[in-house]
């Protein structure tokens, strides 16, 4: 299984965008950085575990939404 960074991205934005949140205020919502959910939204860094599981708690999805199963 591969991690799919573009759809976890695609994700974190589309719900800052619906809730109309600024990153500081996602990430605080989220419990992680701003720099860190800038960078996610980017796709320069794949999440540790611990903000994985925050992110994917936050919009909702399961986890194994995001890895390619091949």
């Amino acid at each position: 299984m591969n991690f799919n960074k573009e759809l976890f991205a695609e994700y974190l934005l589309l719900w800052q965008k619906d809730g109309k949140l600024s990153v500081r205020k996602a990430a605080k919502e989220i419990g992680i950085s701003a720099s860190t959910l800038s960078r996610l939204n980017n796709q320069q860094i794949i999440p540790d575990l611990e903000t994985f599981y925050l992110c994917v708690k936050w919009i909702g999805m399961e986890m194994d939404f995001f890895f390619n199963k091949q």
